[in-house]
């Protein structure tokens, strides 16, 4: 399996999955894995794999090919390539305890935040926020994959691919390795860092009509207030319904396309 790098030691548990390139510009990531690649390796004590997702679309340049890898972690799949990919993939995790899920914003300059529903790994990483239930309003993604296989799946979103590449590159090392730190595999005392703000997914907006346009830009986790017009769907313009957070909002121009998720505390 091409671009999978699995590290033993006489000691198989916990077995911790790092997975990253789910989406080619997503690239802070795998700078900072490179490095661990190069430095820590023969530190290691228990099993390790990394993962360099999508090769499709590290090949052609482009953020996918055929479908969005994120939304194709499920059991029965086609024969798109992100699919395909992820069959070759599933067997790594299924064997895993432990799924580190690396990503980036695509958006304007974001700070970091974590998705999972654990609340054992909040304090590990250095992030304000913490995005739960994500899976009440979006399944298919990896982090869930793990949960439905009662699994530990974590996400971590490290900036935006906008934002200066060399700070998220040195973030996401230190996250990393503070990560590894925690759960053994390097043999170091790790970092705790302040509990982040717990926020839980109620709703996910997608696009009814034939365009999607935001009234403005929104910020990761940007309060909204009951009555603020958020985006114009078509010629319709839709306000928000509650006081709650704003994530992952975008312009879209594809029917059913994901537009953004609706947030409270």
């Amino acid at each position: 399996m091409e671009w999978v790098f699995t590290f033993t030691s006489q000691y198989p548990w916990p077995s911790v999955v790092v997975m990253a390139w789910v989406h080619w510009n997503e690239k802070s990531w795998i700078l900072a894995l490179q490095r661990i690649l190069d430095e820590w390796i023969s530190l290691l004590y228990w099993k390790l794999t990394i993962i360099f997702a999508n090769l499709y679309a590290i090949e052609q340049n482009r953020r996918f090919v055929d479908l969005n890898m994120n939304r194709c972690f499920w059991r029965e799949l086609s024969n798109s390539k992100e699919e395909v990919r992820v069959q070759e993939l599933l067997p790594c995790l299924q064997q895993a305890d432990i799924l580190l899920d690396l990503h980036n914003t695509v958006g304007d300059s974001a700070s970091p935040f974590l998705i999972t529903n654990s609340y054992w790994y909040n304090t590990i990483f250095q992030v304000d926020y913490v995005l739960q239930w994500i899976d009440h309003v979006q399944v298919w993604w990896s982090d869930w994959y793990m949960e439905s296989i009662w699994k530990v799946g974590l996400c971590l979103e490290c900036g935006s691919v906008v934002d200066d590449i060399s700070l998220t590159t040195d973030y996401a090392y230190d996250m990393v390795i503070n990560f590894l730190q925690y759960v053994n595999i390097i043999q170091w005392s790790h970092k705790t860092f302040r509990a982040p703000k717990s926020v839980k997914a109620r709703m996910m907006y997608t696009l009814q009509w034939q365009k999607f346009e935001l009234y403005k830009s929104f910020y990761e986790f940007e309060h909204c207030y009951n009555g603020q017009i958020i985006w114009y769907d078509d010629w319709l313009a839709i306000l928000a319904p509650y006081d709650w957070y704003i994530i992952f909002a975008r312009n879209r121009d594809e029917r059913w396309s994901e537009c953004f998720v609706y947030c409270s505390e």
